[in-house]
């Protein structure tokens, strides 16, 4: 949760607030522009006025958090650099957030296209089991048909389930981990 308090005379600026951050150079402009609006003279903006911005009645510590949040050049302080960078740094972690949960339910797409077929074959075994149609005579030919298919693509299928169940089960990343290729960091 996030309070802030917006002069109702600036409705440009209460707008920019209701979207998200298309682009990082938004998230930096806005970020300027919202720091230079409630920003002492000498450029920085100290507790007090950082409270009387962004605290909340009903929870005093709320303000002490966030404060803190903001890396601080300056003790006591923060500074436009201050500002603009955590934000930059809170705009980048959302949007990988985003990425993350985008590619979660890519997955989770794929598994229910595999899953999907099975259980309708299952079914339709158990329907003609119960109704006390002879399920082996139509068991055999898709026997045979999957036994072919388990030759051809066994490897890749092995291959395919292993790599889901490293990615999905055992996590090894987490979002905004750092990837290093010859010592050097690429993302």
């Amino acid at each position: 949760k996030l309070y802030l308090h917006i002069s109702e005379d600036d409705s440009d600026f209460e707008k920019k607030l209701a979207f998200e951050f298309e682009t990082e150079e938004t998230c930096i402009e806005f970020s300027k522009r919202f720091f230079q609006q409630y920003s002492r003279g000498d450029g920085s903006i100290d507790f007090k006025e950082f409270r009387d911005v962004f605290g909340d009645p009903d929870d005093p510590k709320w303000a002490i958090k966030l404060f803190d949040l903001f890396k601080q050049t300056s003790p006591g302080k923060i500074t436009e650099d201050d500002f603009v960078e955590t934000m930059r740094r809170m705009h980048l972690e959302q949007v990988r957030l985003v990425e993350n949960l985008q590619n979660t339910s890519d997955i989770n797409g794929v598994l229910s296209m595999i899953l999907r077929p099975i259980f309708w074959i299952l079914g339709l075994g158990i329907c003609l089991y119960i109704f006390e149609h002879d399920v082996q005579q139509l068991l055999l030919p898709f026997g045979t048909f999957f036994l072919a298919t388990a030759f051809i693509f066994g490897g890749t299928l092995a291959k395919c389930f292993e790599s889901l169940s490293f990615l999905l089960l055992e996590n090894p990343y987490n979002v905004g981990d750092c990837i290093l290729v010859n010592n050097e960091r690429v993302y």
